[in-house]
């Protein structure tokens, strides 16, 4: 991607990252480094904090007496000022990036959690859909049993309704045999 920079302190950028005469500096969204260089780098770059800083030091070395030695002295200081402060918002960063990660591995435990809790439970209830399909099969079973004993090859289902609405009825079940008990419906 081409620019035009124009901020005489600029030294040149990477993915994530913008060197300029002072100290690295690293971006976490492209898009914000994007930003800065079309805001400061190629237009403004007055008004970075970075700049006038660098601005602010050539200008005290200028006006002063000081050696040669001394004023490459100052703008090593400067530079290391400028390296922990970036350092320091590396760490910045670095610490949000641990919190964001620490909360994203407890949501994914509780999401693992609660997944693991809804798949419990839908074992149990296939577990109880099939104990009831295996009490249904064997209703069928023992009704188709009991008709062919007694020679009976359909059921009316009117008679049937009425039948259920005048009688009540309870299995007894013993170790070999069930009896059934049959009873007209005190309430029916």
């Amino acid at each position: 991607m081409g620019y035009y920079i124009n901020c005489p302190y600029f030294q040149g950028e990477k993915r994530m990252t913008i060197t300029c005469e002072d100290t690295m500096r690293r971006f976490y969204d492209p898009a914000d480094k994007k930003k800065w260089i079309r805001t400061y780098c190629e237009n403004d770059w007055g008004k970075c904090v970075h700049s006038e800083g660098m601005s602010r030091l050539y200008a005290e070395l200028e006006d002063s007496n000081l050696s040669d030695l001394l004023k490459r002295a100052r703008q090593a200081e400067y530079k290391e000022r400028a390296a922990r402060r970036e350092l320091k918002n590396i760490n910045v960063e670095y610490g949000k990036r641990i919190v964001e990660r620490d909360q994203a591995e407890r949501e994914r435990d509780a999401a693992r959690s609660i997944a693991e809790k809804k798949h419990a439970q839908i074992k149990r209830l296939q577990s109880q859909v099939e104990h009831g399909q295996a009490v249904c099969d064997l209703q069928e079973t023992l009704t188709a049993y009991v008709m062919h004993q007694c020679g009976l090859d359909k059921i009316d289902m009117q008679d049937f309704a009425k039948w259920c609405k005048e009688y009540v009825f309870a299995w007894e079940h013993q170790e070999s045999t069930t009896t059934l008990h049959v009873k007209k419906d005190p309430e029916g």
